[in-house]
């Protein structure tokens, strides 16, 4: 049903889980378990929406990047943003590593000035 709707609330996706079982209607941002290992990889989350068991939040570049035909991507009017953060070993001397590092920096300071983008979507299947 919120498939047909152009933007949804959060109280539109009560009774609805986040991945980690979080109701969607809290619009928490759902915590990494103990074990980080046994978080669900990106696949298995859009296998899980597809099937109606969860929605998920996540950012718009990942809504245009991983298009799903059984799965319909709303923007949540009332969600807040989220921060994307990106951690390696400090003792890390891997040369992809420091290029991806230089090229994050890169970007950020390139976009410090500019407006984040408050959309955010809901993936529901």
């Amino acid at each position: 049903p919120l498939a047909a709707q152009t933007t949804v609330r959060l109280s539109d996706l009560a009774g609805r889980r986040l991945p980690d079982g979080t109701p969607a209607e809290t619009g928490r941002t759902p915590q990494p378990p103990a074990n980080w290992r046994s978080r669900l990889d990106l696949s298995q989350i859009f296998n899980l929406v597809e099937v109606g068991n969860i929605v998920w939040f996540l950012p718009d570049w990942v809504a245009r990047r991983f298009p799903r035909p059984n799965i319909a991507f709303r923007p949540v009017d009332d969600l807040e943003p989220t921060t994307l953060a990106v951690a390696w070993p400090a003792e890390s001397r891997s040369p992809a590593v420091a290029a991806f590092v230089r090229v994050v920096k890169e970007i950020a300071e390139a976009t410090v000035d500019d407006e984040p983008s408050a959309v955010e979507q809901a993936a529901a299947g």
